[in-house]
């Protein structure tokens, strides 16, 4: 038997992906192409939307189903961190066109039709409308939330690989660095670019620890235009 897991975030889960595209499900069907015969590949998917390096710590230390699913695996994929960042970043832009509730319980609908109306008040001005999400890359407050985010995940990204190397002393594991989710010509590209390759940075420097890099980031971003 090859057992196979992949934790970590939406990315990980595969959410908006067409189905049994996100990368862990293709990558385990790859595994099924290439296997010696008579080997059965096991697959456990246990990426979950919106989790950070704070959630994925809490269920390696005390989820049964997770240690249970990662116990003498053979192969374990990694992709978290995006979430130490994207909830600051998401908050802060809907916060600058009004809404300042909770995300969980936004409507996205009522929210866009609060922008179509914001849009006509401005007399389809974009470069009005853009304002206040441009103001976000000089925001002190999202950068000082963003840099925190930052110091989470290079204070747990140890404890992670760690608890993942005692369940799992033999895995061959890969973890996918972050990629960017703006388009270059973004007027927030650049800010949030900062806080993603000091997590990748992490990523890089502490691969010493036993695993493998997969450069996400350089791959996603060859699709730039």
């Amino acid at each position: 038997e090859l057992k196979y897991v992949s934790v970590g975030d939406s990315v990980a889960y595969g959410l908006s992906a067409p189905s049994q595209k996100g990368y862990a499900k293709m990558f385990a069907s790859y595994l099924n192409a290439v296997k010696k015969p008579g080997t059965t590949v096991r697959f456990s998917d246990l990426g979950v939307p919106g989790y950070t390096t704070s959630d994925l710590l809490a269920k390696l230390s005390g989820d049964d189903v997770t240690r249970n699913a990662l116990d003498g695996a053979d192969i374990v994929t990694i992709n978290i961190g995006s979430n130490n960042l994207l909830s600051f970043m998401v908050g802060a832009a809907l916060a600058s066109y009004g809404y300042t509730g909770s995300l969980e319980t936004l409507n996205y609908d009522v929210m866009l039709q609060n922008m179509r109306d914001m849009l006509k008040l401005a007399k389809y001005d974009m470069n009005m409308m853009m304002a206040p999400y441009k103001a976000l890359a000089v925001n002190e407050q999202l950068a000082a939330y963003l840099a925190g985010g930052v110091l989470l995940f290079k204070g747990q990204w140890t404890f992670i690989i760690q608890k993942i190397k005692e369940l799992a002393p033999n895995a061959k594991i890969i973890v996918n660095r972050l990629y960017n989710p703006l388009a270059n010509d973004d007027p927030l590209y650049q800010f949030i670019k900062t806080y993603i390759q000091e997590i990748n940075g992490e990523i890089d420097l502490k691969a010493t620890l036993g695993y493998k890099v997969a450069d996400v980031y350089n791959a996603i971003r060859q699709y730039d235009s």
